[in-house]
């Protein structure tokens, strides 16, 4: 199956493809949120987050906040929405980070997910202790 992201790789003179780098690649979305709206990918191809390896996520991190600092920059924007989808609605099956310029009253609301609140105390206290237990031994960080 051929991957849209590694096609564009792979044909860096495509008006979509930013930069093509050693660890990440850099390029404009074809269907944006907004005019200049990038995506942050490996540059080998991974299909999502949860498979990818921690040195490849801290690569894609790291320069999807140097294209946000960019892109404040170059767009004149108030603000940088940065988003990755895994597995649910992600269109296409690599990795990446959304990069969106955002400006005061650009209209932009509730486009990820309608919210909820929880209906009390105890049910907050039930989804803690679950993904807290979930965590226990699987990060550096984690407490005791």
């Amino acid at each position: 199956m051929s991957c849209p992201f590694c096609d564009l790789i792979n044909h860096p003179d495509d008006p979509h493809v930013i930069e093509v780098g050693a660890h990440t690649s850099v390029l404009l979305d074809r269907a944006p949120v907004f005019l200049g709206h990038a995506l942050i990918v490996p540059t080998a191809h991974v299909e999502h987050l949860l498979v990818a390896d921690p040195e490849v996520v801290i690569e894609v991190m790291r320069r999807s906040q140097e294209v946000a600092i960019a892109a404040m920059d170059a767009y004149r924007a108030d603000g940088i929405l940065t988003v990755t989808n895994t597995i649910v609605s992600q269109s296409v099956p690599h990795l990446h980070v959304h990069v969106i310029a955002r400006h005061q009253g650009d209209g932009l609301r509730g486009f990820l997910w309608p919210r909820k609140r929880y209906s009390s105390q105890e049910e907050l206290l039930e989804y803690r202790d679950r993904l807290r237990g979930s965590l226990v031994g699987r990060s550096p960080y984690a407490s005791d």
